[in-house]
């Protein structure tokens, strides 16, 4: 049986497919098509961004029937065994419940024996950096002269914890996070083809809280696929405040209307978003609103995470903005950080930081 979430209907199925990591899938597809594979290779970065799919891709692609230039086609015995996870030689492990030195040592005895069905016997080992001590040393040595038909594939958001050693005996490649860009377009393909009514708005909201995890915007989608949101505040469906909202706050504050910018952290505060998302979500603005004051080539270095029309936006507010302000604004909301859990009213360390900012611009 399919399963209906999102995030696995849709997850890529063949290289062609996955979104924002060509050149990581452009070297594998050729190393396969050219059957240059190495024999250990180690899928680094952020979670969400397609580690462990990537790992399965390639897996079927070693394994396919029927290759087409190095993809696998999809439909071959191995390839829907391998999909289904029911392929013998391919054996996931996630080294974050099984990362003993007792898991590894089992390995060591099962790749003396040869593949059953396939040409290559692979091993996926999800969190590598879980393992523990012994059993990363139990790896090194399989990976030291491993049999000529097997692949490791090792996955995990913090190589720096793995042992230098077995870093050194693997090919790695480092995930990016996926751009506004990538992350809005699978939402928008999952939503034609599910013939889902999501306003632009509300999938903006999404792809930002995203932040280049394409697995957690996909989540996040089929949260609200079939509620209406016309009657439903996305903002606070997901506890993190609205876009323009804080870009309407930050226009109070560079237009130095101090009302207004309590009554609208008042809005915020009623709307029961934590303050600590909301402060670190205006942050993220301030600072936006900093690089394009400051640096000429901000807007296309930004456009990888927000939109264009809040690109130009946030051009504006950088025209309305004092430097001195913005940066004693930012200065003062860091500082709030430490107290919002210290105060009776978690709002209020913002509130203060806001209104002295105001206070010391007008005073110089």
């Amino acid at each position: 049986m399919s399963s209906h979430v999102f995030y696995r209907k849709y997850r890529p199925k063949t290289f062609r497919e996955v979104s924002g990591q060509e050149f990581i899938v452009k070297v594998l597809q050729e190393a396969v098509h050219r059957g240059t594979i190495s024999h250990a290779y180690l899928l680094a970065g952020p979670r969400g961004t397609g580690k462990t799919t990537l790992a399965r891709i390639l897996a079927k692609a070693l394994n396919c029937l029927k290759p087409k230039h190095g993809d696998p086609c999809g439909s071959c015995e191995n390839c829907v065994s391998i999909e289904k996870g029911f392929f013998v030689d391919v054996i996931e492990m996630d080294a974050a419940s099984h990362g003993g030195v007792d898991e590894v040592r089992e390995i060591k005895d099962a790749v003396e024996f040869q593949p059953m069905h396939s040409q290559y016997k692979i091993y996926i080992i999800d969190e590598a950096h879980m393992l523990s001590k012994a059993a990363c040393n139990a790896l090194l040595k399989i990976l030291e002269e491993p049999p000529r038909y097997v692949v490791f594939i090792l996955a995990t958001t913090e190589p720096e914890k793995m042992i230098p050693t077995v870093l050194s005996r693997v090919q790695r490649f480092d995930f990016k996070k996926l751009t506004y860009k990538e992350v809005r377009q699978k939402l928008t393909r999952i939503t034609n083809e599910e013939s889902l009514t999501i306003p632009d708005d509300a999938l903006t909201h999404i792809c930002y809280l995203a932040e280049g995890c394409l697995r957690d915007a996909e989540m996040m989608l089929d949260q609200v696929a079939h509620i209406d949101l016309k009657e439903h505040n996305i903002q606070t469906i997901f506890n993190r405040p609205s876009t323009v909202k804080l870009m309407q706050l930050l226009h109070s504050i560079a237009t130095q209307n101090s009302s207004d910018s309590l009554a609208k952290l008042t809005e915020f505060e009623t709307s029961s978003i934590p303050p600590v998302h909301f402060l670190r979500d205006l942050l993220s603005l301030a600072r936006k609103v900093v690089l394009l004051k400051l640096h000429k080539g901000a807007a296309d270095i930004l456009s990888k995470e927000i939109s264009k029309e809040d690109i130009a936006t946030l051009t504006l507010l950088s025209e309305q903005f004092n430097l001195h302000h913005l940066t004693t604004l930012i200065q003062n909301l860091i500082e709030s950080r430490k107290n919002i859990y210290y105060s009776p009213i978690p709002f209020l360390p913002i509130e203060l930081a806001i209104l002295t900012s105001l206070e010391e611009t007008t005073l110089s």
